[in-house]
């Protein structure tokens, strides 16, 4: 049951897809990859995203069409004058870029986030089952 319910977050195929992509992509040096951790239990999924460095406003996460896409920005500008003249200008600018296919059993509209410690926490909370009472039928 464990494999099977992981199928869904995209693994073991999709997940090789994504990854292959944002190896190459960070090998060409457009973004990086954060290293993230899948745990599963029988409330719902919590990933654990390092994202060291950024802030919580550097972060967007966004659910579209069944696909949890996490990213995250950040410009730094550091800058050095002396004498009215620059000695020394920096720019540095730093991204990540993940996503995953959400099973349909994944209630999108209770995801939380939550930012410590350069780890954002995203708890995936399953859809609540409905327990129906039996039905009495009258006889006629």
């Amino acid at each position: 049951m464990h494999l099977i319910r992981n199928r869904h977050l995209g693994f073991p195929q999709l997940m090789n897809d994504f990854i292959n992509r944002e190896m190459r992509d960070a090998a060409e040096g457009r973004r990086s990859i954060p290293a993230v951790n899948i745990h599963e239990n029988e409330k719902g999924f919590e990933l654990e995203v390092a994202a060291p460095g950024f802030g919580k406003d550097e972060i967007k996460i966004e659910v579209h069409d069944g696909i949890l896409h996490l990213t995250g920005d950040k410009k730094t500008k550091k800058e050095e004058k002396k004498n009215g003249k620059w000695t020394r200008k920096e720019f540095s600018y730093h991204s990540f870029d993940r996503s995953f296919s959400l099973p349909k059993t994944v209630n999108a509209e209770k995801i939380d986030a939550s930012y410590d410690n350069g780890i954002l926490t995203v708890k995936l909370p399953l859809k609540q089952k409905e327990i129906k009472s039996p039905k009495k039928i009258d006889i006629r």
